[in-house]
């Protein structure tokens, strides 16, 4: 999916954006009924009519999505999840939540209050459309209700399939997770569904190809990869959260991270350790002796070897107060919650004295993963204490 590009402002304190793609399946739309549907169902009328209804049809469905969108946002800030943000792009929109619902039931209520929202605004345009036509209103206006009243019914009937990433996915995850008790198996049982429907959808284009309908072929067979792609990703990603349940920060980390002066050259680094050996990550030690910022080895692999000399680790280290931080006991999978999208991979573990005791990268993660994957027993997690404040980051550590 694609990020915002344009911001709209926020509505329930939520931001709100559209991708530019958005513009593509408005334009697509409101051609297709400024061209076709409505001068076939209400002919006589001029050209200029027909475009500014479908104009104003295309925006009053893009408001439904986007009532769709904050129904699942308001429920979820309810159960006490932030939420990030809502997009509208090519495909819908979706609502970008902080982490992950606490208990079945709540996702259930999260996801269930998508389609309901829809179906709801299907039900009132009908309602509109119907009370209008009754009264005499002008019948290009009532086709519009009608429209709108159709498509909210579709995208209600579409989004209720029980198979991800759709919210009916959703649905079935929640109740595969209450009949089960995991949550991995959940959502790894929607994804398959959501595999299998995809599937389906692409089938279904290869045959509309033969039988010559070529538009609705194409968009048949972007739905279709779409929700097969993401369906795959999400399967994959529910196995690889699943695989870390249960372990902490501190189990995570690579321990006693390498410390390395400011003054170092990348040259200097490089040949003490190569390009960074084993270690993914090192404290940079400021002239104060104090630890205030980090430097990834793939921040020094990406420096011109021409400029390895006079490059120091203090020209491409990052402050530690702009990373995750964590407690040593802190349950893994709430920190990465944590972890803002587009922010950096790692995370500073810290002892309950406050010392550096190491830090979780990218490459961290994935091993933990596959020795999860190789049969490995995660451990059940402690209590979760409060997360540690980054204003303190800099602490030196004994």
């Amino acid at each position: 999916m694609e990020s915002s590009s344009i911001r709209l402002g926020r509505i329930a304190g939520v931001p709100v954006g559209m991708s530019w793609s958005l513009l593509v399946i408005a334009a697509i739309f409101t051609l297709g009924l400024a061209e076709g549907r409505f001068p076939v169902s209400n002919p006589g009328y001029a050209i200029g009519a027909y475009w500014v209804a479908a104009s104003i049809t295309v925006v009053l469905f893009f408001v439904s999505i986007l009532a769709h969108e904050v129904a699942h946002a308001v429920v979820a800030k309810r159960h006490g999840l932030p939420v990030e943000g809502i997009t509208l792009w090519l495909l819908g929109g979706v609502a970008r939540l902080g982490g992950e619902a606490p208990s079945p039931r709540a996702e259930l209520q999260i996801a269930g209050v998508g389609p309901l929202s829809s179906a709801a605004i299907g039900l009132m345009f009908f309602a509109g459309s119907t009370a209008a036509s009754s009264l005499g209103v002008h019948p290009l206006a009532v086709e519009v209700l009608a429209w709108l009243a159709l498509i909210n019914a579709l995208l209600a009937g579409f989004n209720a399939l029980p198979a991800a990433p759709l919210d009916g996915g959703r649905v079935l995850a929640a109740v595969l997770w209450w009949r089960t008790g995991n949550r991995t198996r959940g959502l790894v049982g929607a994804a398959n569904a959501g595999r299998w429907l995809g599937a389906g959808l692409l089938a279904f284009a290869s045959w509309q190809v033969f039988e010559g309908e070529m538009m609705v072929a194409l968009w048949t067979a972007v739905v279709g990869l779409f929700i097969w792609q993401t369906a795959v990703n999400e399967g994959r990603g529910a196995l690889a959260r699943g695989s870390l349940a249960g372990l902490t920060a501190v189990e995570a980390a690579r321990p006693d991270p390498p410390i390395v002066d400011e003054w170092l050259t990348v040259d200097g680094l490089m040949a003490l350790v190569g390009d960074g050996g084993d270690h993914t990550a090192f404290v940079v030690r400021e002239s104060d002796g104090v630890l205030r910022s980090i430097v990834s080895a793939d921040e020094i692999r990406r420096v011109h070897p021409h400029r390895r000399g006079s490059v120091r680790l203090s020209d491409i280290a990052v402050p530690i107060e702009s990373v995750t931080t964590a407690w040593a006991t802190e349950p893994l999978l709430g920190v990465l919650d944590r972890i803002p999208g587009d922010d950096r991979p790692e995370i500073v573990v810290y002892d309950n004295r406050m010392c550096l005791v190491g830090v979780v990268s990218r490459t961290d993660l994935a091993r933990l993963i596959q020795r999860a994957g190789n049969g490995r027993t995660p451990v059940a997690p402690p209590p979760p204490p409060p997360a540690p404040p980054h204003a303190d980051a800099g602490q030196p550590r004994s």
